[in-house]
């Protein structure tokens, strides 16, 4: 158990008051805004407390960190205002424990507590995807790859119901399946149609723009079609990539794009990789598309996987309390599926229906032969994204470099170790993985192959370290080194 202490005084007992934990909520979203508490307060909860200490438990290790860093003296400041005696807050990061407390009574955001009614389908535009009720901000676990996504989408939300222009446009989402974004784009929709009665919002794939548009031109319906992209205040496309190569929907699709942005609109994109990495996209739509903002969700680590999984079973729990998933099976399974969130979600559901089936506690062999398809699927499915990611995290360079044209040993020896790990790894053929580095010819990739394995096996160390890296990805586990943005952790 990780804990973060912002004095050193008292001895804690297992018990609080549910007044004073309801007291201590509503005064911290008071002071510190709804926004800000929803996002690093919302989920905290408390393990322990006696009359000179109170430890509260964080969902991840980054948001204990965070909290502690960010809001640890407010925090203990606000205690001291309802219980003077209080001298010490302690963060920890572990699974959370049933205590007494109802954890129910938390201040809950204005989305889950917001009725549905009917006008909010009125306020979906025509062929709009309807928003999935599981997907909101509430639901959404907050890790260190995905904050800045969560934030910057909760601000878009906020700024379309307070009827304010945006400061960028677009706001584009990128990263591999199941790792949020579109949980993030149902979160927005969401948010806006409960808390705005006159907002009206479009929300609707790549694909469905595609097949809207050409019906409109063979039923000569262009300008009611133009009117309903214009006649609203946010638009969200998902899947952007798929218009790659479709120059009519390209062009279509920049004017209704533009029109909105020039009256101070709100567009939100997503898909599956950068707009500068959308290959068959005209040099004028990539470079409107790359004047907003765009943010990367990075791969989940292993503490927000564990997180992810803790809320799923909490919730099971509430319903079936006879269930019972032990740390081991939990730290197991946050191990060895990695790659995509959705299959870490199938994956605990399965094991959390059979436990609740033959109401016996999951055993780690259990999880192991239960789950050996789904992990022998993923290790096959590791992306060239990932690979470059945690070997970049590894070497200590950024992700930029390994596709940049620069050829420094610093960088040679990651950018090469990366596709041979690739070739070794996946199923991509040579000219697949040469594309996902910068779009290098196959003959390059080739040519790293050989070099890892002519230096694997003349250094020894350096054999080693490939090693490790091959381990740390099949694993699952989080990499060392720099941060992929550049920054250095410490």
């Amino acid at each position: 158990m990780d804990k973060m202490v912002s004095t050193d005084f008292g001895g804690p007992e297992e018990h609080i008051s549910q007044e004073v934990w309801s007291q201590l909520r509503s005064m911290l979203q008071t002071e510190l805004g709804e926004k800000k508490f929803q996002i690093w307060l919302q989920n905290l909860y408390v393990v322990s407390a006696s009359d000179s200490e109170v430890e509260l438990g964080c969902p991840t290790a980054f948001n204990r960190d965070y909290v502690n860093q960010n809001f640890g003296a407010v925090i203990l400041r606000v205690l001291r205002e309802i219980n003077p005696g209080v001298r010490t807050v302690v963060f920890t990061f572990a699974p959370r424990p049933h205590l007494s407390i109802d954890n129910s009574a938390h201040v809950l955001p204005r989305e889950a507590q917001a009725p549905v009614d009917a006008s909010i389908a009125e306020r979906l535009g025509p062929g709009s995807i309807p928003p999935n009720p599981s997907c909101t901000f509430r639901d959404f676990v907050v890790g260190k790859s995905n904050h800045i996504a969560y934030t910057a989408a909760m601000k878009a939300a906020e700024q379309v119901v307070a009827a304010q222009k945006p400061q960028f446009t677009p706001l584009f989402l990128y990263s591999g399946s199941g790792l949020g974004k579109t949980h993030l784009m149902n979160a927005v929709v969401w948010h806006v149609l409960r808390n705005s009665a006159s907002a009206r919002v479009l929300y609707i794939t790549a694909e469905s723009f595609m097949r809207r548009f050409i019906t409109a031109m063979k039923e000569r319906e262009t300008l009611a079609f133009k009117d309903e992209m214009r006649n609203v205040d946010l638009l969200l496309v998902d899947d952007l990539q798929f218009i790659a190569d479709k120059n009519a929907t390209q062009e279509e699709f920049f004017y209704r794009f533009n029109e909105l942005a020039d009256q101070g609109k709100h567009v939100i994109l997503s898909a599956d990789r950068s707009p500068a990495q959308i290959d068959g996209v005209g040099d004028r739509i990539r470079a409107r598309l790359l004047h907003g903002v765009t943010l990367e969700i990075n791969a989940t680590d292993i503490e927000l996987r564990l997180a992810i999984l803790e809320r799923k079973i909490e919730r099971f729990q509430a319903q079936y309390p006879g269930v019972v998933i032990g740390d081991d099976v939990r730290r197991f399974v946050a191990g060895r599926i990695a790659s995509n969130i959705r299959e870490l979600e199938g994956a605990i559901h399965k094991l959390m229906y059979i436990a609740d089936t033959t109401q016996q506690p999951m055993t780690l062999d259990t999880a192991r032969r239960e789950l050996a398809d789904v992990i022998n699927h993923n290790e096959r499915r590791l992306s060239v994204d990932e690979i470059k990611r945690t070997t970049a995290n590894f070497y200590g360079i950024r992700i930029a470099d390994m596709d940049g044209p620069r050829r420094t040993r610093t960088l040679v020896r990651p950018r090469q170790t990366a596709m041979y790990i690739a070739k070794s790894l996946t199923s991509r053929s040579y000219p697949e993985i040469g594309k996902r580095f910068g779009g290098r010819d196959h003959t390059t990739v080739m040519h790293a192959v050989r070099q890892v394995e002519r230096h694997s096996a003349a250094d020894p160390v350096y054999h080693e370290e490939v090693q490790s890296l091959i381990r740390l990805l099949k694993d699952g586990a989080p990499s060392q080194g720099n941060d992929p943005n550049g920054t250095s952790k410490t």
